[in-house]
């Protein structure tokens, strides 16, 4: 028997005396494998920032690094902030994130607050803006020009908000800080808790409305693609929803998943709407890799998806086959009863390509059902192919597994079942193959990723191709496994 060995020489080029060794990687892809997971956040920010618009920059590990990025009023740091506080995050190593300039045609959404009166017992301004609490002492006799000027300084001074306060007298006028329609979705709220209320003897209009006016979002262009590159980004996180940004970026992540480049994932985005807008929205859309997350949210819907994106990518990245169901979206303040949508309304939006949430007895708000916005296919007829999450994140696994093992056999040759060769020497036939999809499937069964891996192994084709000896072609059908949704009862008297 000859061994064909990769880098000793053989005894017709070496005659010194001693001992050689190396190493043979073709077994070292044996066994299950968990596939490391890359984020990318895709964000606007701000002149404050430091990062150069559409360049990356990687390894993003704290909010902190892209609070001085992006500026530390950017709805980019917002995103990172709502992203690193899910500990379970720590999960994705690789972060990276592309800053985007605003469109110098925009316009920034605002919203005016107008005060009047004035304070017959001390109190307080309970605002919340995007969720977070701006809460502003008021002394007794505080007059509503007071009063504003406090809130504005209030609202300038706190740490994550993607607004800043202007105005005169009892005026605060609120504006985003990037100028843009995303703007229009801040929602500005006062009051959150039964026993919150203003200051007595104050009055305040505009309040419990998004900021308005916002207009232009900025274009994402060859150039922001450029700075992907070919790495894969299994989750990305961005924050415009309008039509343009959708299709820019879809078009995109359709040529990254197909092949040659094969290096898809899923973009999460998130909207502020009501149920009606949200189905009209959603119908409208028709993606695998693209997550829209909806409701009535207190939270910019930005960081909404981005808490999503944490906790989803995080789940999929030690399991692609376990259920996301019920995950909790830490930090985020719930919406109020009046504006949770109903079992009705969910399931409406649900049927449009809407993920949903929902607020548990405890008040924590967690995921409910998370799916694509694939709902057609190229037909036209109505298919679950891609419904939840789960499906392309487990193709995408076993693409990725199957790259690995094979990968093995790059210095292999190629021959036909029943040839014989030297047991040395390498090579590999459709029957090895064979038995390298035996070998996964049984671990993608083990591992909870499909099932029935034996009528997989039965069912697939492994065949030279006709045309082309050098190439081996296979076909598998892989029952992917499915996550228990829903259980029906009937009970019966006797």
């Amino acid at each position: 028997m000859s061994i064909a060995f990769n880098t000793i020489p053989s005894p017709a080029t070496w005659r010194v005396p001693g001992v050689m060794t190396e190493g043979d990687l073709a077994r070292a892809a044996q066994g299950p494998a968990d596939k490391p997971y890359r984020a990318l956040f895709l964000v606007p920010r701000t002149s404050a920032g430091t990062l150069v618009q559409k360049t990356k920059q990687q390894k993003i590990v704290s909010a902190d690094q892209v609070r001085a990025l992006c500026g530390a009023g950017s709805i980019g740091y917002q995103i990172a902030r709502a992203w690193f506080a899910q500990p379970i995050s720590a999960r994705i190593l690789d972060v990276d994130l592309i800053a985007v300039d605003d469109n110098g045609a925009g316009a920034a959404a605002a919203l005016t607050l107008a005060f009047s009166g004035t304070a017959t017992a001390a109190g307080n301004v309970p605002l919340y803006i995007g969720g977070k609490p701006v809460l502003v002492p008021v002394a007794s006799g505080a007059t509503a020009s007071q009063v504003a000027t406090d809130v504005r300084a209030a609202i300038n001074a706190a740490d994550g908000l993607a607004v800043t306060a202007s105005g005169t007298t009892g005026n605060v006028i609120i504006t985003c800080n990037h100028k843009g329609a995303l703007g229009n979705e801040i929602y500005v709220r006062m009051g959150y808790y039964p026993e919150e209320a203003l200051a007595a003897g104050l009055a305040v209009t505009g309040a419990n409305a998004t900021l308005t006016g916002g207009t232009t979002n900025p274009t994402l262009d060859t150039t922001v693609w450029s700075v992907l590159g070919e790495v894969q980004y299994d989750v990305i996180v961005m924050p415009w929803n309008d039509s343009t940004s959708l299709s820019a970026i879809m078009t995109e992540m359709a040529g990254r998943e197909a092949t040659p480049r094969e290096v898809g994932g899923n973009v999460f985005v998130g909207k502020r709407d009501t149920s009606g807008n949200l189905s009209t929205f959603g119908a409208a859309l028709n993606a695998y890799d693209l997550v829209v997350l909806g409701g009535k949210m207190l939270e910019p819907p930005w960081m909404h998806a981005a808490r999503a994106a944490a906790q989803v990518g995080a789940s999929l990245a030690a399991n692609e086959g376990i259920p996301v169901r019920t995950l909790p979206l830490l930090g985020e303040l719930p919406e109020l009863d009046a504006d949770r949508f109903t079992p009705v309304e969910r399931n409406l939006i649900l049927f449009d390509g809407i993920s949903t949430s929902v607020v548990d007895a405890a008040g924590q708000k967690r995921l409910e059902r998370v799916i694509t916005t694939y709902q057609t296919d190229p037909g036209g007829a109505q298919s679950t192919a891609y419904l939840d999450i789960n499906q392309p994140y487990l193709l995408r696994y076993i693409r990725w597994d199957l790259r690995r093992r094979f990968a093995a056999f790059a210095r292999y040759s190629l021959v036909p079942d029943g040839t014989t060769f030297d047991p040395g020497l390498s090579f590999i036939s459709p029957a090895i193959a064979r038995g390298v999809l035996e070998a996964a499937a049984g671990e993608w069964e083990r591992s909870g990723r499909i099932t029935n891996a034996k009528a997989l192994v039965a069912t697939a084709i492994v065949e030279i191709n006709a045309t082309d000896p050098t190439r081996l072609d296979i076909r598998i059908q892989p029952d992917l496994t499915k996550g228990f949704m829903q259980a029906a009862v009937q009970i019966q008297f006797k």
